[in-house]
């Protein structure tokens, strides 16, 4: 099967043809072995069901811990380069990220934007985009953990990190379209 959007990988210089693999990535696992998740990190799993040799998956893209979706890795560097290159080029693969989130989002340019009296003079938001249809927030983020922050919920996560706004986190800039909402 060809995948869709990476017809053009073929085969390398040796004659291997290209294996891309498309996982279904769950939150809280994460992709690399690291610490607890040594056994059970995302690669590690999916190489065991393929029956690969450890250690040949290589992620074509990054997908943090906490995150679910489709993580998209191979087992050649090059084709790994290529789908990088097709992810990071601004062709027809690219990466979206959909967000369930509690509230209204603001409908338009014409609804401001209300941001926490907390970080009021450290982040900021503008409309854009051709149809002033994306709302772009500015805001400068820092990882901390659970313990040091006493307004996370610990029931919302199974991460003790946590991003927050902080002025002195790293600069950031997000931006955010409506694309459903339900009543």
């Amino acid at each position: 099967h060809s995948v869709p959007g990476f017809e053009d990988i073929t085969n390398d210089a040796e004659g291997n043809s290209p294996n891309i693999f498309c996982i279904d990535k769950p939150p809280t696992v994460p992709v690399h072995p690291a610490g607890p998740f040594y056994a059970n990190s995302l690669l590690m799993m999916v190489e065991a069901q393929e029956g690969l040799p450890p250690k040949s998956l290589i992620p074509c893209h990054r997908i943090d811990r906490a995150t679910s979706g489709v993580l998209i890795c191979t087992n050649m560097p090059s084709v790994a380069s290529a789908v990088q290159r097709k992810i990071s080029g601004g062709g027809k693969v690219k990466k979206l990220y959909l967000a369930r989130v509690k509230g209204k989002f603001p409908a338009s340019l014409n609804r401001d934007v209300v941001l926490p009296e907390q970080v009021i003079n450290i982040a900021s938001t503008r409309w854009c985009g051709d149809d002033n249809d994306i709302l772009e927030v500015n805001a400068p983020l820092a990882v901390k953990m659970e313990n040091e922050t006493n307004s996370i919920n610990s029931a919302m996560s199974a991460s003790p990190m946590h991003r927050i706004v902080s002025s002195d986190g790293k600069p950031s800039v997000s931006r955010f379209r409506l694309i459903a909402y339900d009543e």
